[in-house]
């Protein structure tokens, strides 16, 4: 399951999601009529759109749902599901499909510095002000990422509180593991399809 989170974070750096507010005019246009909690799941129906691969076996699955066809992107694990992309394309701008879909919310890192320099290993990127901060100590970086999968670090406040980032963890992070550093990051809502009717 923490692989297939990190797939999650991957593919939604290619394929970033709809706003915060596109999310909660989804949710409030189809709450009296598509949507029903199923469980700790929700359910919704909505026409195929678009769909694409995010490297086998994770799809990114666009829907449009609601009155006025609101669009969203949804990840959908194509072997978990038991689904295939051809199934999907075949329903693509027909009928309205019924899904049921879970949502998480995901951090995507910016930089992580010491002081004024970058241990991402590149240029230090000028901070976009809609960037959420942390500063803290570095912490759960033993060794490079050695895959194509992310590694989950902390950062503890001066409070105690910990702040869990997916990170590609380069040589510069594991030297300064342990060090107070700071981490430019912002969140999204990651919604993954777990079963769907064709």
């Amino acid at each position: 399951m923490k692989s297939f989170r990190f797939i999650v974070s991957c593919a939604l750096a290619v394929f970033p999601l709809v706003s915060k507010a596109q999310q909660e005019k989804f949710v409030d246009e189809n709450a009296a009529v598509k949507i029903d909690k199923v469980g700790s799941e929700l359910s919704a129906s909505g026409i195929v759109k678009k769909v694409e691969d995010a490297g086998y076996p994770i799809l990114v699955i666009t829907l449009s749902c609601g009155k006025e066809g609101e669009e969203m992107d949804f990840i959908l694990d194509a072997e978990a599901v038991g689904v295939t992309e051809t199934q999907l394309l075949e329903v693509k701008d027909g009928r309205a499909v019924k899904f049921h879909y879970t949502a998480e919310k995901l951090n995507n890192v910016y930089d992580i510095r010491i002081g004024e320099k970058s241990l991402f290993g590149i240029s230090t990127p000028k901070v976009d002000p809609d960037w959420k901060a942390v500063s803290g100590i570095l912490g759960g970086v033993e060794e490079e990422t050695a895959g194509d999968l992310p590694e989950e670090i902390t950062i503890s406040d001066k409070n105690g509180e910990v702040v869990k980032l997916p990170v590609f963890v380069t040589r510069e992070m594991v030297l300064a593991n342990g060090s107070r550093v700071t981490a430019y990051y912002d969140d999204h809502v990651s919604h993954e399809i777990t079963r769907v009717d064709l």
